[in-house]
């Protein structure tokens, strides 16, 4: 640049913060933890049932059935800590509760109502509707905390810590593989619901883990040149990604891939529809195993005049 007398001025160089993904991981993992430990037990939005389907598969029980009982220990803390009402009462969290306690694990019993939970068995009932793998970092953390023996209210923490690690890896896969769209992730990650929901006991987390991993891994495509075993992964990202909560949306984006990764066009058509045959298909496969939880799920919803 020039001045007014003719002669060549440098501007100072203007250069911001570097942009790591370390400190951004970091941040969003030690706030989502503040929701785990801060918002008290089963608070979060239908925490009890999913706490509930979480510790099922746990043991192993991967499909949901009517009739399928719960140790009567965990049981007893479910229904110690209701649903928030504005007269309701929670009981304070002592170190005692969280060490483990003569508890009797070989009780069973199935879950029921309990006074102040209006919605306890309708969210028990509609866990059951899901994917098992939108459980997996939660019941993860819950066979952790079961091999050590822990009470109950440890294994609820275990399963919300791993929620946040599972979601604080995906973070960091989206960040990484896609650096040119870093701002608009951490944006998105950082959103006050977002940590809200990776530290919940949910099956919001894990399709929001798989969102911003999958996500990435397309954008990726449109920046560098990929391999084939990449594609091959991709699709198995899709296919987990949309089984989660039957997230059809995340089928469209594939659209977005570049011809050249593929060689032409005929060859990402082929692979376009080997990935959309296989997450439907999955999706396909798990709805005819839970076709029973759902008419019931639709008969107890009509019942109440809700149309699900």
């Amino acid at each position: 640049m020039t001045d007014t007398a003719g002669r060549t001025v440098k501007l100072p160089h203007i250069s911001f913060p570097p942009f790591t993904v370390k400190y951004t991981v970091c941040t969003a993992a030690i706030l989502a933890l503040g929701f785990a430990f801060l918002v008290p037990p089963f608070q979060f939005n239908d925490e009890h049932g999913h706490f509930a389907r979480a510790y099922q598969i746990s043991r192993g029980e991967f499909v949901g059935r009517e009739g399928e009982t719960l140790p009567s220990a965990l049981l007893a803390i479910l229904h110690r800590y209701p649903e928030v009402h504005p007269d309701t009462f929670i009981p304070r969290k002592t170190l005692h509760d969280l060490m483990p306690g003569p508890l009797d694990w070989n009780t069973s019993e199935p879950p029921t109502d309990a006074p102040g939970q209006k919605y306890f068995m309708w969210a028990v009932r509609a866990s059951r509707l899901y994917c098992p793998i939108v459980y997996l970092p939660a019941s993860g953390g819950i066979l952790f905390a079961r091999a050590l023996n822990l009470s109950p209210l440890a294994m609820l923490y275990a399963a919300r810590t791993m929620n946040v690690l599972c979601f604080a890896a995906a973070l960091w896969l989206a960040l990484s593989l896609a650096p040119g769209y870093r701002v608009l992730i951490t944006a998105l990650s950082l959103m006050p619901m977002t940590l809200h929901q990776a530290a919940a006991v949910s099956a919001d987390q894990l399709a929001i883990a798989l969102s911003l991993a999958g996500l990435a891994m397309i954008l990726h495509t449109r920046e560098y040149a990929v391999r084939q075993r990449y594609l091959a992964a991709m699709l198995v990202a899709v296919v987990l990604w949309t089984s989660s909560k039957n997230s059809y949306w995340a089928l469209p984006l594939l659209l977005l891939i570049p011809n050249r990764q593929f060689g032409g066009r005929r060859g990402k058509v082929a692979y376009i529809v080997v990935v959309v045959a296989a997450a439907l298909g999955a999706v396909a496969i798990w709805n005819w195993q839970s076709h029973d939880a759902l008419l019931l799920f639709r008969q107890i919803g009509a019942s109440k005049g809700i149309d699900p």
